[in-house]
């Protein structure tokens, strides 16, 4: 553990800049104290490890409007005070309500300038978010459309194959109950031939069996 007496120059008094110095010093766990000095520089004392303070050093050059870092002197002592927090040691007045607002507005342009990086950023991969859904859908509207038209044509071709099919069907169907019809006719002629035959050998059969009749009677008229 060393111990760091810092003395900064430039436009650091009514600007918010020991509030700044506050935060980077919890940032990197240091503990100590800053104040504003009467010749208008800024004195800071911290304590903690060597690393941690170079780079606290390095985070409190601050050049953004309104604070303006124009030198840093840095004094590294063993001699330590036992700092147990950080601490900003404020003038009563209105110097140090003026250094408050001017904090408040330092921090609101940061907030605005995120926000503006935030629109740009966020407006340009909207845009390129639409142009890349308009070419997808472009694409997907020539491809479907191309599909479609092939759908379309596969589609008559095979409507076309099927009524070929069901016209080859209807000749070969008519054909073959003409057939029918013809084979019909012919059977029906031979059924009423064996009909008639019949009719005729039935005649026949009652007029035998009338005379075999005839001459048993006969025979009976003679005994």
């Amino acid at each position: 553990m060393i111990r760091a007496e810092i003395i900064v120059k430039g436009r650091v008094q009514r600007a918010g800049y020991r509030d700044l110095v506050d935060e980077k010093a919890f940032m990197r766990g240091l503990k100590g104290r800053v104040k504003n000095q009467e010749d208008g520089t800024v004195k800071v004392e911290c304590e903690g490890t060597r690393d941690a303070i170079e780079a606290f050093v390095e985070d409190i050059r601050i050049q953004k409007f309104p604070i303006y870092v124009e030198d840093i002197e840095v004094n590294l002592s063993r001699d330590l005070k036992g700092f147990t927090d950080f601490e900003i040691i404020r003038e009563k007045g209105e110097d140090a309500l003026y250094e408050r607002l001017d904090m408040g507005a330092y921090y609101l342009r940061e907030v605005g300038g995120k926000m503006d990086g935030l629109d740009e950023s966020l407006g340009g991969k909207i845009d390129g978010l639409g142009k890349n859904l308009g070419g997808k859908i472009e694409n997907l509207d020539e491809s479907l459309g191309g599909k479609i038209v092939n759908l379309d044509r596969n589609l008559g071709l095979k409507i076309d194959n099927l009524g070929e099919k069901i016209d080859r069907f209807s000749m070969a169907t008519s054909d073959h109950f003409n057939s029918l019809d013809s084979k019909y006719h012919i059977v029906s002629e031979s059924l009423l031939k064996i009909a008639e035959n019949n009719k005729k050998t039935s005649e026949n059969l009652d007029r035998l069996v009338g005379l075999v009749e005839m001459m048993i009677k006969e025979r009976q008229g003679e005994k």
